[in-house]
């Protein structure tokens, strides 16, 4: 097995994780996007049949869709990823389109036939009731056969990948469980969809969707979508240039979770037979289609019954401890800061791919299924991590920490000209020679430094990680303020002590303490003296 991004595979139920990775051995496309793929799919299965019950005892229970992003280049194997694990799902909409258009042609029939009794009884309603005659004999039929109007079979429909938002609602009022599932996702982020986020943010929470129509009046519906997207990591680049401010603060994208492929294009041995796939696949197809069949008697029923899985009492626990623990991890300078929208929704998610795995538990969620689901849930955030740091303040900070610190270090290696110089202890000053590591005016920084750094307010935070990374101390020589910078050396006991001073006699005004930690994640070979 090629899992380079350790994936937590062992996680899934036997039955889901069998198929995954005999798909990934016998095509080694990566374990990760088939992973997805297969979770993605569960959850469009399952979203009609089962919700999760708040851990925070709301009344409103949690559904169980899910939102996927996933990365992988061209030609990784996006296109036979999905058409395998979701043959049954395309098999199975097609079976309901076939029955769909033999209902409405009875209907159409049915309805043919009906409107000509309406105008018949219509016009010997009219007839009876003209003069002020008596018509109540004609009103009755009239109305008797008004209410046996005959009714038109709802359309069913499971995928939309193009369709406008409104496209997408009227599909759903029809009946509101589908997915969106694009192998090629630039149709949505270069579609219309993209441009309501609001209502897809809606959708994930099961928020009620209020709209008002002109033929149907106000519309008021609950709507489930799982969204499985997966597109070439230039194409969701461009979308984040254009709009990714947007979709971060607007927490649309902290819905997903986000996968970036390890490639393993031209890693792989080609297998023609895929033995081990068809025989796990088999047992998934068949899995997949009995929940199908559970899914089409909800549509034909009509019911909105659903079973509500809740956490066992050790789960909760579970989902108490990792929930303060991301808390931790999310505030000023801490390691997940810049995705706390992602975390946010953690718990969420957990909970929601806990209650999938136990779709066919009568004694609720585990406090083992949550342990694994949790797994799962903080795989993607890792993933998101990784990726979404360049985009964070904590990012910007690093580059700008390690601009400054090039520049001063060259400042070190390369002193110019003369400065004005402390002398003596009465405060002489005349110019002085500079010699290479040799502290040098703060004010210097902010006259020559890097030019986007000059600006106090933005020099500032810099200046004070590099004291807090332990790399230079400010100080000063009294009687004088004035303000140098210097190489931190340390000595014995953790002792603090500036680099070649000017004079004796100094005063140390910042230098490295256990107060304000510096960010983590820097790359030590990059901040260096030597």
């Amino acid at each position: 097995m090629n899992n380079v991004n350790n994936y937590p595979v062992e996680a899934f139920p036997p039955f889901l994780r069998d198929a995954i990775t005999a798909f990934h051995e016998d095509t080694h496309i990566p374990i990760e996007m088939i992973g997805s793929t297969v979770l993605a799919a569960f959850a469009l299965a399952l979203q009609p049949l089962i919700d999760v019950a708040s851990p925070f005892g709301n009344k409103k229970p949690e559904p169980c869709s899910l939102y996927f992003l996933v990365l992988a280049k061209s030609g990784e194997g996006k296109s036979p990823v999905r058409e395998c694990i979701m043959e049954p799902f395309e098999n199975f909409a097609a079976e309901m389109h076939t029955e769909y258009e033999a209902q409405f042609d009875v209907y159409k029939k049915d309805y043919a036939i009906w409107s000509s009794k309406e105008k018949a009884l219509n016009r010997s309603f009219q007839k009876a009731a003209k003069h002020g005659g008596d018509s109540n004999l004609e009103e009755l039929l009239l109305r008797e056969h008004q209410a046996a109007e005959p009714t038109k079979p709802r359309a069913f429909e499971m995928f939309y990948e193009d369709a406008t938002p409104e496209g997408i609602i009227q599909g759903l009022k029809e009946y509101p469980y589908a997915g969106v599932f694009a192998d090629e996702a630039i149709t949505f982020f270069t579609g219309h969809l993209k441009n309501n986020l609001g209502l897809i943010n809606k959708i994930w929470k099961n928020e009620p969707l209020s709209l008002s129509r002109k033929k149907d009046g106000n519309i008021r519906l609950n709507a489930y979508l799982t969204f499985l997207l997966m597109v070439q990591p230039e194409i969701f680049d461009e979308y984040l240039e254009k709009h990714g401010r947007r979709a971060v603060s607007s927490g649309f994208l902290a819905r997903f979770l986000f996968t970036h492929t390890a490639s393993t294009i031209g890693q792989r041995k080609i297998n023609l037979h895929q033995e081990k796939s068809k025989s796990a696949f088999e047992s998934l197809h068949r899995g997949f289609n009995r929940i199908l069949q559970e899914q089409k008697k909800h549509f034909y029923d009509n019911t909105d019954t659903k079973k509500t899985l809740a956490l066992s009492d050790n789960a909760k626990r579970l989902f108490e401890d990792k929930i303060s623990h991301y808390q931790s991890l999310i505030g000023k300078n801490q390691p997940l800061e810049h995705i706390a929208e992602f975390v946010s929704k953690a718990g969420s998610h957990a909970i929601r791919i806990a209650a999938l795995f136990s779709f066919s538990s009568k004694e609720g969620i585990p406090e083992s299924t949550l342990q694994d689901a949790f797994a799962l849930t903080e795989w993607h955030l890792n993933q998101a991590d990784r990726y979404f740091y360049v985009l964070s303040e904590q990012y910007q900070l690093q580059q700008d920490v390690y601009e400054l610190f090039d520049w001063i270090k060259n400042r070190f290696n390369n002193p110019k000209g003369k400065m004005k110089g402390v002398v003596n202890q009465f405060g002489g000053i005349q110019d002085v020679d500079l010699n290479p590591w040799q502290p040098f005016s703060k004010n210097e920084l902010e006259t020559h430094g890097p030019a986007r750094l000059r600006k106090i307010e933005r020099l500032t935070p810099v200046l004070n990680q590099l004291i807090q990374l332990g790399l230079i101390v400010t100080l000063c020589y009294p009687p004088q303020r004035a303000l140098y910078i210097a190489v931190a050396q340390e000595g014995a006991y953790n002792y603090i002590y500036p680099l070649n001073p000017f004079f004796p006699q100094y005063h140390l005004v910042d230098y490295r303490n256990n107060a304000t930690p510096p960010l983590t994640g820097y790359d030590p070979t990059r901040l260096q003296w030597q």
